[in-house]
């Protein structure tokens, strides 16, 4: 089995919220976000969380649409939760390492990346970008 289908089998069983009403509302969160409607999504999402406070991708999602509206500590604050509820959400961890580029943290950034390669070895992105990091640092 290649990685791009294991990294897909992964996300699907990420985004099942085992709660019936949770999911519905989750379901209708992230088409909100592919939507653009970033504060409604939100109001899902939080909805989501309310219900099942333990569904680490319903706090990911939540993160997703804050770092789409710029509220980049609202969204850290959220991926702290995930990664708390599942240390090895890759998805949270590179939003995360966007997040440090963005406020030129090189060094949190790296330290990031590394953490993604040490869950998906063969991350080109996560490899690529912290070699570019180790260049601007040095």
């Amino acid at each position: 089995m290649q990685a791009s289908t294991i990294l897909a089998d992964i996300w699907d069983i990420w985004s099942i919220a085992e709660n019936v009403e949770a999911q519905e509302i989750f379901d209708e969160g992230n088409n909100m976000m592919d939507r653009g409607s970033l504060e409604e999504a939100i109001t899902l999402f939080t909805q989501v969380i309310d219900l099942k406070p333990d569904f680490a991708e319903g706090w990911n999602k939540r993160a997703t649409v804050l770092f789409l509206k710029g509220d980049l500590e609202a969204s850290i604050s959220d991926i702290q939760k995930t990664l708390e509820l599942e240390p090895r959400h890759f998805g949270a961890l590179d939003g995360l390492a966007e997040i440090y580029l963005i406020q030129d943290d090189l060094l949190g950034a790296a330290a990031t990346y590394k953490r993604i390669l040490e869950i998906i070895p063969t991350s080109k992105k996560s490899q690529d970008r912290l070699k570019l990091i180790n260049e601007l640092i040095v």
